[in-house]
């Protein structure tokens, strides 16, 4: 079985069933301290001001991630299925009828 997927028709999501993790390394020489929290950004940053106070380093490496999922981009699948319908309307219709056109708004009804 050959799948083909395009680009545009896709884009990249949080997981949403998995917490982002952050974490904060001391890149003084000869400390390697580190800590890593899920879902925890203001605990991360508080070790690192403790480390600080602690050791008196000031030079940290600090990093953030989540998981990601691929998938349609939000209201894709909705605009995809009602291309198609515009599709398959247009080429149902007699080659004399005029084009389907998107319906007008009635805030310019009465005006020239």
């Amino acid at each position: 079985m050959s799948r083909h997927l395009w680009f545009e028709d896709w884009t990249t999501i949080q997981d949403p069933n998995t917490a982002a993790e952050y974490a904060a390394f001391c890149t003084e020489e000869g400390c390697g301290a580190r800590f890593i929290i899920k879902d925890g950004q203001a605990e991360a940053e508080r070790w690192i001001f403790h480390h600080t106070r602690d050791t008196g380093h000031l030079h940290f490496w600090q990093t953030f991630g989540h998981a990601i999922v691929v998938g349609t981009p939000p209201g894709a699948v909705l605009a995809s299925t009602l291309a198609a319908e515009h599709q398959r309307a247009e080429a149902d219709r007699p080659p004399n009828w005029p084009p389907l056109e998107p319906a007008r708004g009635t805030a310019t009804l009465g005006k020239p």
